[in-house]
């Protein structure tokens, strides 16, 4: 199939696209520095992509270091998430593409007031009224080789300690990348797969303790556990903006770190009929 992929040099995307092409698939990126280099919060430079060459698009555009919003540059959820997805679906709808395929987040839908929920609620809007058949995956926190997020936990174990931002029982489900990417290409490839949204996630809801602990049994190295309390994460947050051009913390970042956000576990399995790998099995793949 010809597909399009939205943010296709991100860490999703970039991992999309490998596996695609390996499949056969006629492969295009759309991103600021993809085979079609746009910039998805200005419509003007999405006009002269050839829509009409594809069959299906996937949309994982994210902003740069995210989950920390950076007002002065624009890069936040409404214009990426939620301005950057309507861009998008607005010349989609009017295409031969047959399938829209958008990575939304763990807990969109559940009228949340955080930003990062409004703008994907936004976007899962847009992509319904597009009136084309389309498949919305919301992931729990996904890993891999090359993210930032657990790759930056298994540098942690070389610290005297590992920091836990408050108390470390906020929970999620693990997915490893390669297991999102098989969701989506099954989404891609099949025809059944189509006008449903479902959250998918690793086999096994952990804290954020249990995450840490497990990749500190992967490293095989004993560390204390240090929890740092929320109103001082966010401090930090705060003067790592006010000092730093791409800080790896913000005050709003923190509660987007720390939400609980358990999913359905089963769901993956029932939708698309492979078992994801467990977080010890994902883990074995860090070098």
């Amino acid at each position: 199939m010809k597909v399009l992929i939205a943010g296709g040099t991100g860490f999703i995307g970039s991992h999309l696209t490998k596996t695609l092409r390996t499949q056969g698939h006629d492969v295009k990126t759309l991103s600021r520095h993809g085979d079609f280099k746009c910039d998805v919060t200005k419509p003007e430079t999405l006009k002269n992509i050839p829509w009409d060459d594809f069959d299906c698009i996937v949309i994982c555009v994210q902003f740069p270091n995210h989950p920390v919003e950076n007002y002065k540059r624009g890069f936040t959820y409404e214009n990426f998430d939620a301005n950057g997805t309507e861009n998008i679906t607005s010349f989609a709808k009017n295409s031969k593409i047959k399938k829209i395929i958008y990575l939304s987040g763990a807990g969109t839908g559940k009228n949340i007031n955080k930003p990062w929920f409004i703008a994907k609620a936004r976007a899962e809007m847009a992509i319904m009224e597009a009136k084309k058949e389309y498949v919305i995956l919301r992931p729990s926190w996904v890993y891999g080789p090359g993210d930032k997020s657990m790759s930056r936990f298994i540098k942690f174990v070389n610290l005297p300690f590992m920091p836990v931002i408050g108390d470390g029982q906020y929970r999620c489900a693990p997915l490893f990348i390669d297991d999102l990417v098989k969701a989506i290409s099954l989404s891609i490839e099949r025809s059944e797969i189509k006008n449903l949204i479902v959250e998918v996630g690793g086999p096994q809801n952990l804290s954020m303790l249990e995450i840490q602990k497990a990749v500190l049994n992967y490293k095989n190295k004993k560390r204390v556990l240090l929890k740092h309390p929320l109103w001082f994460m966010r401090l930090v947050g705060t003067i790592m903006q006010l000092f730093l051009k791409n800080p790896p913390l913000s005050p709003l970042a923190v509660g987007f770190i720390t939400m609980d956000m358990p999913v359905d576990t089963s769901l993956i399995e029932k939708t698309f009929n492979f078992k994801p790998k467990t977080l010890i099995q994902g883990l074995s793949f860090y070098k």
